[in-house]
């Protein structure tokens, strides 16, 4: 069976859904070509050459819309993976957490990290107004930094509480170290918070 060659044709496909999409500073609700593609004819095969083999294809799912963000253009792209997510975190989970936790401290964003923690946490050391400043502090170096869990172990503990060890470690330009935590979490109105923390090593 003779193979079709349709390089030229995926070719002038590809740069058409290209110049047509989202990219760029084009709104996802202006006019583009690509939208009208449900009206377009199906490519011809030129006489000659047969169909081509589609028994082995790959179906290209369909995306859902709940998937999808909503921005002031409306609907654009999906929601892209989690940068700190660990693969097999369930959502809403004590390791799910931590994810976002590190990725507050990535961030720079105090008042998101703040969030995870209870109402009446309490450090172990100083005013948690002191604590508190002491996290800004830390946060407002303009050196960016990558915060990274590591070794994290979770056993639960009395009255429905998780304990939780881990290494986080610190990466920038010009320093890296780690430092081992254990927190106490607890679960409030189906989400996980912050009670206690301490620092158990410096690595």
């Amino acid at each position: 069976m003779a193979v079709p060659h349709l390089g030229p044709i995926a070719g002038v496909i590809v740069i058409g859904l290209l110049l047509g999409g989202c990219g760029g500073n084009k709104a996802c609700r202006s006019s583009t070509v690509y939208k009208e593609g449900d009206n377009v004819p199906d490519i011809r095969i030129p006489d000659g050459l047969s169909q081509p083999d589609t028994s082995e294809a790959l179906p290209i799912p369909v995306p859902s819309a709940s998937a999808a963000v909503q921005g002031e253009e409306g609907y654009c792209l999906e929601t892209p993976p989690k940068y700190f997510e660990r693969p097999g975190a369930v959502a809403g989970s004590p390791e799910a957490l931590i994810d976002r936790w590190a990725e507050a401290w990535s961030n720079k964003d105090a008042q998101q990290l703040f969030s995870f923690y209870t109402d009446d946490f309490q450090p172990t050391e100083g005013t948690l107004e002191e604590w508190r400043s002491a996290r800004i502090r830390q946060l407002a170096d303009p050196e960016p930094v990558r915060v990274s869990i590591e070794s994290l172990s979770m056993s639960p503990a009395p009255g429905g509480q998780m304990q939780v060890q881990f290494v986080q470690r610190f990466e920038s330009s010009s320093n890296s170290f780690a430092i081992r935590r254990e927190l106490l979490m607890v679960r409030l109105d189906n989400n996980w918070f912050i009670a206690e923390e301490r620092v158990t090593d410096v690595l």
